[in-house]
């Protein structure tokens, strides 16, 4: 069984073009003189949006690699204090004596840190999240999880600080209106 078509409703508004009275065309705001105009504005439009992103980007992929850079060299030059690990004989009590002393972890407590961009939905998160490997994080905003020298709470820490410091130095204006923060936590 075929379904009757619906008449369609001969088109009565007018162009949207300044000083146009003309019928507009089916699918558009404007009539058919003015339609190829308007898309050409429109193309130039998203045109020059694309050419302002392209430099943003560029800026951002300096910036980073300058960051990435610094916060490296700063990890690996951390030395953190070691970590010495013991048993007590009652281990509610912390005045009780020793059973286990065993050898210090030199890379110091165990964590994580991370790297966190506001508003998830800036420019600056954008770029991060698509060639960065920055991800949605919880609270909102995109982050990136340091991944570098295994557990190492100090080091991993000590990353992240130098790489929002540079990060915010090296953006300058392109960082106003963006929040860029560090987060950690014990292990």
């Amino acid at each position: 069984m075929k379904y009757a078509r619906k008449s369609i409703a001969p088109n009565t508004m007018k162009c949207k073009w300044e000083n146009c009275s003309m019928d507009n065309t089916v699918n558009s705001k404007y009539c058919h003189i003015h339609k190829a105009e308007a898309r050409q504005r429109w193309n130039e439009v998203v045109s020059a949006q694309t050419e302002e992103r392209q430099k943003r980007y560029k800026v951002y992929e300096t910036a980073f690699k300058k960051a990435f850079q610094e916060a490296s060299n700063t990890g690996e030059n951390h030395v953190p204090t070691p970590m010495v690990v013991t048993e007590r004989i009652n281990p509610l009590d912390n005045e009780s004596p020793l059973k286990n002393v065993y050898e210090p972890i030199s890379d110091g407590v165990c964590g994580f840190a991370w790297i966190v961009i506001y508003p998830g939905t800036s420019s600056l998160a954008k770029y991060a999240k698509k060639y960065q490997g920055f991800a949605p994080h919880y609270y909102g905003g995109v982050a990136l999880n340091v991944r570098k020298y295994g557990q190492s709470y100090e080091r991993k820490t000590m990353f992240a600080h130098t790489f929002v410091e540079t990060l915010t130095k090296e953006l300058g204006e392109y960082a106003k209106g963006v929040r860029i923060g560090t987060g950690g936590r014990l292990d």
